[in-house]
């Protein structure tokens, strides 16, 4: 891959203009677009899907690790059979409340949440574990990080023209929707749709908010347990 340190030090001037994109359109005080969400997926798609990273922190000697929201105490209840529609992870902020645990289901309300989503909690995950990571429940089916970011960044960011369609991946994609208060209907499978940025006139499918989770977990990498922001300054 790194033929010479000309090439590493490209790489990792390649790694610092992705994250600045990533920081300066994704964490700003104006409502998010799609088109910067698909930009940001076929960036995580690059550096940790098709292994870019893993292939630069090898060389360097260094074990990137990610923060991101440890929900495995939910997945064991789904699996269990605890009877939702629907499960987004997320864990992300949108006009500083944060989105985190949101869920579906016909069984009536019995006065606390059906899933232990109270007790789920950050941690950092090696780069395997995070890309396998169920982040999206639907239909009996969880959805991974590796998927969701490869099926905005082909469908949405222009990462390769892709003429297969997922019914499937789509339907979960779209069963819930989040931004202003007259959304954009995705498709007849959806179901919610939560007001969260009142003033904005984009409405997110469940797969943006979930890139937008990865993308933020990918904007604070660590290397060797550290941040990365961290080691720069050091």
């Amino acid at each position: 891959m790194f033929q010479t340190e000309r090439d590493v030090e490209e790489c990792k001037g390649m790694l610092e203009g992705d994250l600045t994109f990533i920081r300066r359109n994704l964490y700003r005080s104006e409502p998010i677009g799609t088109s910067e969400i698909a930009q940001s997926s076929v960036i995580l798609r690059k550096w940790l899907n098709e292994g870019l990273l893993g292939r630069l922190a090898r060389h360097s000697g260094f074990e990137p690790s990610f923060p991101a929201i440890d929900n495995h105490m939910v997945v064991d209840a789904v699996n269990a059979g605890v009877k939702i529609n629907f499960f987004l992870t997320g864990g992300v902020k949108f006009s500083g409340r944060p989105i985190s645990g949101v869920y579906d289901s016909d069984e009536p309300y019995q006065g606390k949440p059906m899933l232990p989503v109270l007790e789920m909690n950050r941690r950092l995950m090696k780069t395997g574990e995070f890309l396998k990571q169920p982040r999206i429940f639907h239909n009996k089916r969880w959805f991974r990080t590796s998927e969701i970011i490869s099926f905005v960044a082909n469908k949405l960011g222009g990462a390769h023209f892709d003429r297969d369609r997922d019914a499937a991946t789509e339907n979960a994609a779209t069963y819930a929707s989040f931004g202003g208060e007259e959304p954009i209907m995705f498709s007849k499978e959806q179901n919610i749709h939560l007001v969260l940025e009142p003033q904005g006139n984009c409405t997110l499918s469940a797969f943006h908010v979930e890139v937008l989770a990865a993308a933020s977990s990918f904007m604070f990498v660590h290397f060797n347990g550290q941040q990365l922001a961290q080691m720069e300054g050091s």
